[in-house]
Formats: structure tokens, sequence, C-alpha cells
């Protein structure tokens, strides 16, 4: 499992689709 994983802060778009307007990543444990 990975200990950090990057999430999209915007949940409404998935990264794949839109990953420049959910561009602000946070590192969550």
């Amino acid at each position: 499992s990975h200990a950090l994983k990057l999430v999209p802060r915007n949940n409404c778009h998935a990264s794949d689709n839109h990953p420049k307007e959910v561009a602000p990543f946070e590192f969550v444990s």
C-alpha cells in the first residue's frame, strides 16, 4: 500500500479527465 497518495482537492472531477482543473494536489496518508 502507498503511505502517501496524491488526491485532487476537488473531487468533483477525475484527475484523468481534468488534470488542470484539479491541479492543486495535497498529500494524504
